[in-house]
């Protein structure tokens, strides 16, 4: 077994486990060994999501970003992450007082995931799941 399917297989054992700061130490390990794998950064992103926190809802963004463009704007995982991410910034409100005042996402980054992801419905013909996915989406964008 190479070192890289170690750490997958521990950081896949701790979320597991709901162990997320040490998934994500192992996935930190993966990204160093294949940092464009976009694989490792969605699941590097949903680890930090998971932990929570307006710094870990912006590290993921950029994970997630990461991603959307390794995959080519494929990933439905990133897409829908994105969104996801970009509602519990707004509702984490503003840095903590000292913090960075980091940018949380590029520029239209949502709405064009969200397109995407209706995109993707359309293109596949999903009719059946359009009525859910199209108000969540809009639910996260707004």
């Amino acid at each position: 077994m190479a070192d890289y399917e170690a750490w997958k297989e521990l950081g896949d054992l701790y979320v597991s486990l709901h162990m997320f700061k040490q998934a994500a130490f192992c996935y930190e390990e993966l990204l160093l060994s294949a940092p464009v794998n976009p694989i490792y950064h969605v699941t590097y992103a949903e680890i930090l999501y998971s932990i929570g926190g307006a710094e870990n809802y912006r590290q993921a963004m950029s994970h997630y970003s990461a991603a959307i463009e390794y995959s080519g704007g494929t990933n439905l995982r990133a897409l829908y992450g994105t969104c996801m991410t970009s509602a519990a910034l707004r509702s984490a409100g503003k840095p903590s007082r000292g913090a960075a005042a980091v940018e949380s996402e590029p520029e239209g980054l949502v709405e064009t995931a969200a397109e995407a992801i209706k995109q993707e419905y359309r293109f596949k013909r999903h009719e059946l799941l359009k009525p859910v996915v199209e108000p969540t989406l809009a639910k996260l964008v707004s």
